[in-house]
């Protein structure tokens, strides 16, 4: 099989960090500038739009090549939907970016170089980005060229009356089709398949296990999720309509210009008793449970701030902007995201999405086509609260199919106690029985039969934060459960995971960071 690498430049109005690889490569404006490609040990070649299709991209070629690039998917995608052409299959590609996480290097093409000592000749060009700003993006009018162009070609009366957000795209921004730069942008493109080529010759490969996990994390991010797209608007609708009110509300309540502004509204606070010089959620919502919460309006007042200050709503706009063509959600994981070799979510971060903050989120999602944010607080109390506990429910089987969830079971708490040597807990694994269950038995004095699904979450925190820094598990004890932590580590319960945890801690302050896999290399 014959090893080829790519790499494409491209351009588009679509953003490609809001949007995501696959609505990126669906963009109506999006479109090859220019690829370059190896073959083998090859020289670099440069291929460009109004050129024939490389054999290695048709059909005809599968099984014949195998293609290397650095993060393959942004390729894969563009090759799909962009040029409309059949990709290899996921069998024949490999990910440079991939590889060098799974080895502990880092992800970047330019870092990766320089970590794996790369000749310069070959290494990454430092100029790309200024090149991909200039290129890859449209450029900005100034405000002033815009009302000329909008004069020139509209008249006065059209920049008098209409809104700039309604004014046509090309009176705001242009393309850059400078040659000059245009041709040190293929330099570039050339350059970086050099490096892509040179970086993946020195690396070890992934192992065919590995190799075959990363398989299906692609395959699972071109598959994607479907998603609700009607009830995703009508979360936004009400959103909007409830932030309005809201800030209506907060405005007559302080009569301050914009109650949203932090340093507005915290001088207002501070003059009417509140004591502390942040507004962090944390902060207010100890204030708010605190002696010092006697004043009707300072209080109502913080309240509402907290509820126009929550982010997770603005999941629904994040979700609608990744969205593809079919109203499915793709590219949402990062195969070795993190250092340990987990996923790490892209996007809306599908691996964290908020629990729901009320009980019967089904009939919430019930209500939700009134688009009326006064009915979800009559029957709810906090509209924003109750539309944030549907993102999770944004999510649906295709027709026709069933949304299958599953987990591993707890497998930081049992691989922590095997290393702790902690055999109590782990004959309880054996025995099958539910740690979390038996962590909050033990801090509530409670049967395990008694256990709720309050007291199971607390007792989860507590087991997971008994393995943290001991700064760490202060911050986690003082936010959520600080006296149930207290009680479980106190009774003696799990003491050869704190010590464990603690020795970790004490080697790494001695040793400093820990080194990565790339001194070996």
């Amino acid at each position: 099989m014959i090893d080829v690498s790519l790499d494409f430049e491209t351009y588009s109005e679509c953003d490609l960090k809001k949007a995501g690889t696959w609505a990126y490569s669906e963009h109506p404006s999006t479109e090859v500038i220019c690829m370059s490609y190896t073959i083998g040990n090859d020289k670099p070649e440069l291929w460009l739009p109004n050129q024939p299709t490389p054999y290695f991209l048709t059909e005809g070629s599968h099984g014949k090549y195998k293609l290397h690039a650095h993060n393959s998917f942004f390729e894969f995608c563009i090759i799909l939907n962009t040029m409309k052409l059949t990709p290899p299959p996921i069998e024949f590609w490999s990910d440079s970016a991939a590889t060098a996480a799974a080895l502990s290097l880092p992800r970047g093409l330019g870092n990766l170089c320089v970590v794996l000592g790369v000749d310069l000749k070959d290494a990454k060009d430092k100029y790309g980005m200024f090149l991909i700003r200039k290129l890859c993006i449209p450029q900005k009018y100034t405000k002033k060229e815009q009302k000329e162009l909008v004069i020139k070609q509209f008249g006065q009366e059209y920049l008098d009356t209409l809104p700039k957000e309604e004014w046509p795209q090309h009176l705001l921004a242009y393309r850059n089709r400078d040659p000059e730069l245009l041709d040190r942008l293929y330099e570039y493109c050339i350059q970086d398949v050099i490096a892509e080529r040179a970086c993946t010759k020195i690396m070890i490969p992934l192992s065919p296990a590995e190799k075959r996990v990363w398989e299906i994390d692609q395959i699972i991010n071109l598959r994607g999720v479907n998603v609700d797209v009607s009830l995703v608007e009508d979360c936004i609708a009400i959103y909007e309509k409830q932030i309005e009110t809201l800030t209506a509300k907060l405005k007559d309540m302080t009569g301050l210009d914009n109650p949203n502004s932090q340093q507005q509204f915290l001088g207002w606070a501070n003059e009417r008793g509140y004591p502390e010089d942040n507004l962090q959620a944390d902060t207010l919502r100890d204030f708010l449970n605190g002696p010092l919460y006697r004043e009707h309006d300072l209080g109502n007042a913080i309240k509402l701030r907290m509820s126009l200050a929550r982010t997770a709503p603005k999941k629904f706009y994040a979700l609608l902007r990744r969205l593809g063509l079919d109203g499915r959600h793709r590219g949402a994981f990062m195969f070795h995201g993190a250092g340990t070799g987990r996923w790490a979510s892209l996007g809306i971060n599908l691996q964290n999405l908020l629990r729901p903050l009320m009980g019967d989120v089904d009939l919430i999602i019930s209500m939700l086509p009134e688009r009326d944010p006064d009915l979800l607080e009559l029957y709810w109390g906090d509209t924003i609260e109750a539309i944030a506990s549907c993102i999770r429910g944004m999510l649906i089987a295709s027709p026709g199919g069933r949304l299958i969830i599953c987990d591993y079971a707890q497998v930081e708490a049992r691989i922590i106690a095997w290393l702790a040597g902690e055999e109590a807990i782990l004959e309880i694994f054996r025995q099958g029985k539910d740690i979390y269950v038996h962590a909050a038995s033990q801090i509530f004095k409670l049967e395990p039969k008694d256990v709720g699904k309050d007291e199971r979450f607390s007792g989860g925190i507590c087991r997971r934060a008994l393995f943290q820094s001991p700064s760490q598990r202060e911050d986690t004890s003082r936010v959520q459960c600080r006296h149930s932590i207290c009680r479980y580590s106190g009774e003696g319960c799990l003491q050869r995971v704190c010590w464990l945890s603690e020795a970790l801690c004490q080697l790494c302050d001695v040793r400093g960071p820990v080194r990565s896999y790339a001194h070996h290399l």
